[in-house]
């Protein structure tokens, strides 16, 4: 056996040996106290600063490259030159770029244009500004309905869902990507301001807003999250399974900051009975409708 099996393996061993100590420490806490003292955050702030160090820009050559990425998996779905596309909550719009680019008849949904990268609408993308849960297109509209990292944002997913498998033809496809959810280790959205995995578990809203503001931090994004658990995910997909087969699915876990939770586990445990909350972080999801 080569070097580099040896380091994955023992990588993984000490993943599993983590997961079963924070778990395990987890399953047996007391429900109190809820909170950290808000003192310990600039303690933590300090142990965990540089380690959500990510190279997922915004930049223009950042999106063009991530919407390629993206298009990579969603090309043997498209079923040739010429399908239909939609693409939920598109902001820039670059995936919608790339798959005009390799031959489909393109449409991108989003509230607002104000993130729409021009280069899309000169591809020939259809830009449709509107709610998801209340669609503007007819019946079976589409071959394939897309979304990356929307659903941990929307207020309904349900209603989002819905609309997708209507506007969906029969024997199309919904590929969704999304994350990271709200319990999981960045859940937040806000690593950039707090760089604390599970920062909104440990303490209270007032805390956390609180340290933004005084240090003339980027403010937490509370209102844009749903906060919606992975088993809601999984019961959702239940909810809708006479209209959807399921091709691939994958619970992506994360083991940023784990160890809070072994140390701190009556703060977990106080938000919730299912340890799966906090390992969860993205959901991979790829569904054909049903005849």
């Amino acid at each position: 056996m080569g070097l580099a099996p040896v380091l994955l393996e023992g990588k993984r061993r000490y993943a599993s040996v983590r997961t079963r100590t924070a778990r395990r420490a987890f399953e047996t806490a007391q429900r109190a106290p809820e909170w950290l003292d808000p003192g310990g955050l600039r303690r933590l702030e300090e142990r965990y600063r540089g380690a959500t160090s990510s190279c997922y820009g915004y930049d223009r050559d950042s999106l063009d490259r991530r919407g390629a990425e993206r298009v990579r998996a969603l090309a043997p779905l498209l079923g040739g030159p010429g399908a239909s596309s939609l693409e939920i909550a598109c902001a820039d719009g670059m995936v919608s770029y790339h798959l005009a680019k390799a031959g489909a008849q393109a449409t991108a949904l989003d509230l607002s244009d104000a993130l729409f990268d021009d280069s899309a609408r000169d591809a020939g993308v259809r830009l449709v500004q509107g709610d998801a849960a209340e669609m503007p297109f007819p019946d079976a509209a589409f071959d394939l309905v897309c979304s990356f990292n929307a659903f941990e944002h929307l207020a309904d997913p349900e209603a989002v869902l819905r609309e997708a498998i209507r506007v969906l033809k029969p024997g199309g496809a919904i590929y969704l990507l999304f994350g990271p959810l709200y319990w999981s280790s960045y859940g937040l959205h806000a690593s950039l301001s707090i760089p604390v995995p599970f920062c909104h578990v440990l303490f209270e809203r007032s805390a956390l807003e609180s340290y933004v503001a005084e240090r003339d931090l980027e403010p937490i994004p509370f209102a844009t999250l749903n906060g919606w658990r992975v088993g809601q995910f999984r019961d959702l997909w239940r909810r809708h399974a006479a209209s959807l087969k399921p091709e691939v699915y994958r619970e992506i876990p994360s083991l940023h900051g784990i160890e809070l939770v072994a140390q701190h586990p009556s703060c977990f445990r106080s938000k919730t009975d299912d340890f799966d909350d906090l390992l969860v972080a993205n959901i991979e999801a790829r569904f054909r409708r049903l005849v």
